[in-house]
């Protein structure tokens, strides 16, 4: 892997690169194959004359090669933006798998777009909105959506809260959807 980073006096960008062991039975362990993934990530932090605390665009990409025939194309694009107590995060991804150069016999595709709000500078509430599209190209019975509301509360630095409320629906009628509660703890070590 190769990455860094690069500012200057406003903006910049942050990058990695890498090429491993591609899919296979233990693919962090094991060549499982001579088939290698490449990947890697572009992320800019847009100059935008203090308008925003924060703006940052990126991309990823991912590529496989599954067997002598098959590729594994993922790409998607991120984006994060911040101005006083208001933020925004979001990303897109893309998957497909097929022939180098014939159609494709796969496809997938998701996003999910969290609008956040600090109360104080120790408790922000926010909502996600999750959309997962199992097969881009149809209708499928594994379709979904999920809807979180949350509040992250960090009461010292080190430390960080969350609850989260969710609902979840299903494209399939046979399947309902669901409510959810999920708490956790992180801690932040130096």
């Amino acid at each position: 892997m190769v990455h860094g980073s690069k500012y200057f006096e406003s903006g910049g960008f942050d990058y990695s690169f890498y090429v491993g062991n591609g899919r296979g039975p233990n693919p962090g362990r094991e060549d499982f194959d001579d088939h290698k993934a490449t990947g890697g990530t572009f992320l800019v932090h847009v100059p935008n004359r203090n308008f925003f605390e924060t703006l940052d665009v990126g991309v990823q990409w991912y590529r496989d090669k599954l067997n002598p025939l098959d590729r594994e194309n993922i790409y998607g694009f991120e984006t994060r933006m911040e101005k006083g107590s208001h933020g925004f995060l979001g990303e897109f991804a893309h998957a497909n798998i097929g022939r180098k150069d014939g159609p494709r016999s796969f496809f997938r595709e998701g996003f999910y777009l969290q609008p956040w709000y600090r109360l104080s500078p120790k408790v922000r509430l926010f909502y996600r909105y999750d959309k997962l599209n199992f097969d881009s190209r149809i209708s499928h019975d594994n379709d979904g959506s999920l809807h979180t509301a949350g509040i992250n509360v960090r009461p010292i630095p080190a430390v960080s809260l969350k609850l989260e409320l969710h609902r979840s629906r299903s494209e399939n009628q046979a399947i309902s959807g669901f409510y959810g509660l999920a708490a956790g703890v992180a801690f932040f070590l130096q």
